[in-house]
């Protein structure tokens, strides 16, 4: 059955497998095209990209595809502490460049292209938190239970008695020296 918190991991890691590879490979020829200025907020007649644009376009690229292999990785392995650790970091990257980049001009496509981190960082943090409240009750019961088992084989592997088992043969110990007595008293 999948989670909630999966349900956030093939958000992420199919918005990162088309947008990684397509930025990494097509970042001189996006800006030919009239709906990506749309998606990064600028205007064709006034924005001319440089060198230094397409290359961090491809840089960005290249760790939406590394993000989206990472995400796939968590989707098998249901990890959610790795994908809570990912989405605060995309949530903190995009606070932070928002910060460094407020003086500078003529850059409001890079926190358009990092708002959509930020908006699937908060996203995928809701979902996996969300998750984890559902199955704490749930979960907590099933790590108890492998904890008994191991416990249990480790006990039977050295041979270690319970309390309780110890408690009985003292019991039957004494109850064997009253008869023992009584035999005794007897003969």
């Amino acid at each position: 059955m999948i989670t909630i918190a999966q349900v956030a991991g093939i958000f992420q890691f199919t918005y990162h497998l088309i947008a990684g590879p397509m930025l990494l490979l097509f970042a001189e020829k996006l800006f030919n095209y009239p709906i990506f200025y749309k998606f990064i907020h600028e205007d064709p007649d006034k924005f001319t990209p440089t060198k230094s644009d397409t290359e961090f376009l491809s840089i960005l690229g290249g760790m939406f595809l590394f993000l989206g292999f990472i995400f796939l990785i968590c989707f098998f392995t249901k990890n959610r502490k790795a994908m809570l650790v990912i989405s605060a970091g995309q949530i903190m990257i995009y606070t932070q460049i928002r910060n460094i980049l407020k003086p500078f001009r003529d850059v409001d496509y890079i926190l358009s292209v990092t708002l959509v981190e930020f908006i699937l960082g908060i996203l995928t943090a809701i979902l996996v938190i969300t998750d984890f409240v559902m199955n704490y009750p749930r979960e907590r019961e099933e790590e108890k239970k492998r904890f008994d088992e191991k416990v249990a084989k480790v006990k039977k592997e050295y041979g270690i008695k319970d309390d309780d088992e110890n408690d009985k043969d003292k019991d039957k110990n004494v109850k064997e020296t009253k008869e023992d007595k009584k035999a005794k008293k007897n003969n």
